[in-house]
């Protein structure tokens, strides 16, 4: 399956304050909308963000990228430069890992923060990279030698930094609308 999809996990319950923590991340006014699947949290068709706690995570799930595809300024890396500088704010309390998948034009990117920088970006398109910022990690240099699909690597690298994205079962998802 190929998805379409952007995912902010943090190594961090802050998603029990999903108003407090949207509002954090530079996205105000967030409106509990309904219960979602995992399946409609990581579809290409979610009207809004899809946010879980899960164990020791915090998940939060955007086909839009977090304002990716609007025309927001981006930094360096593949992020809007607004939300990278506060997802690097946020990983002085909590480990950030970031990752965007787009199937349809074969391209996948992460960004990877600790203790308040960026320690990693990755974006590659059709197999090569288009950016590539800091050095990579062992969890990193491991799943690429396993298995070098990008996509399988994103959630491999999820899974073995300790967020499983497919364990069963699948937690409770809540959509957000913004206004």
């Amino acid at each position: 399956m190929s998805y379409n999809t952007s995912a902010v996990l943090i190594k961090s319950k802050v998603g029990e304050q999903p108003e407090r923590l949207f509002e954090a991340l530079g996205f105000p006014n967030a409106k509990f909308v309904r219960s979602v699947s995992f399946d409609e949290a990581t579809s290409n068709h979610l009207p809004g963000r899809a946010l879980a706690v899960s164990k020791n995570w915090t998940a939060i799930f955007d086909p839009e990228a977090f304002g990716l595809f609007v025309d927001a300024p981006i930094a360096d890396g593949f992020l809007p430069a607004s939300l990278e500088q506060r997802l690097a704010a946020l990983s002085r309390q909590a480990e950030v890992f970031s990752f965007m998948l787009a199937g349809t034009s074969s391209t996948a990117a992460f960004t990877h923060f600790l203790g308040g920088t960026r320690v990693r970006c990755l974006l590659m398109q059709e197999g090569a990279p288009a950016i590539e910022i800091g050095t990579p990690g062992e969890i990193e240099t491991a799943v690429m030698a396993e298995d070098p699909d990008m996509e399988d690597a994103m959630f491999s690298i999820a899974e073995r930094l300790g967020f499983d994205l497919f364990a069963e079962p699948h937690p409770q998802y809540s959509l957000f609308s913004f206004a």
